[in-house]
């Protein structure tokens, strides 16, 4: 068919946004196809070991200490800290001066 697992993806998630459109434009895939897609993209980002921008190496949620700073690519930030308890990042925006969640 000449596609891409990332041509499929982006019209899945970007593009089309549902999976009946995507196979409407593409009648070659079938729902099988589609759950290949996500499978094997799932699978591609948790075999990382660097960053591929930063070329940092990625940290597993076991190898994070309570309460120390990151830094790293985060959704709107490049400085996060870790929180053991509640198991998640808080970012901080440098733009704004605040901690946001």
């Amino acid at each position: 068919m000449g596609l891409s697992v990332f041509d499929v993806y982006r019209a899945l998630l970007w593009e089309l946004g549902s999976v009946d459109k995507v196979l409407e434009k593409y009648p070659g895939l079938n729902r099988a196809d589609l759950a290949a897609v996500e499978a094997y993209l799932i699978s591609s980002i948790r075999s990382r070991t660097r960053d591929e921008i930063s070329g940092r190496p990625t940290l597993s949620k076991s190898l994070l200490k309570d309460g120390v700073y990151y830094k790293g690519r985060f959704r709107n930030a490049t400085v996060a800290r870790w929180n053991e308890a509640e198991q998640r990042l808080y970012h901080w925006r440098e733009k704004f001066g605040v901690v946001s969640m």
